[in-house]
C-alpha cells in the first residue's frame, strides 16, 4: 500500500511540474555602427535589421558569424536569442 501511495505521489508531482517551452522560432536584433559594417552586414541598404530562425542553434550560429567578423568588430552589436 505504501508504494502505490508513493507511486500516486509521483506521478502527481510530475503532472505539476512546469513544463518546458519548445519554441518554434528564434529571434534576434543586430546593429550596426559604422559605415563598413553596415556595408558589408546590410549590403549598404541597413544598418540594423532581424533575424528569424527555426531553431536556436541556427540563430546562435549567425549571431557567432556577426559577433566575430572583420565589419562587427568593434563596430557592431547583436540581441540574444529569443524563443518565440
Amino acid at each position: 500500500m505504501k508504494k502505490l501511495m508513493l507511486i500516486a505521489f509521483v506521478i502527481g508531482m510530475s503532472a505539476c511540474a512546469p513544463q518546458q517551452h519548445q519554441s518554434t522560432a528564434w529571434t534576434m536584433s543586430w546593429a550596426c555602427y559604422t559605415n563598413y559594417c553596415c556595408t558589408h552586414v546590410g549590403n549598404g541598404n541597413a544598418c540594423s535589421g532581424n533575424g528569424s530562425f527555426s531553431s536556436e542553434s541556427d540563430c546562435v550560429v549567425w549571431e557567432t558569424a556577426f559577433l566575430n567578423s572583420a565589419a562587427a568588430n568593434h563596430a557592431g552589436s547583436v540581441s540574444s536569442c529569443t524563443g518565440n
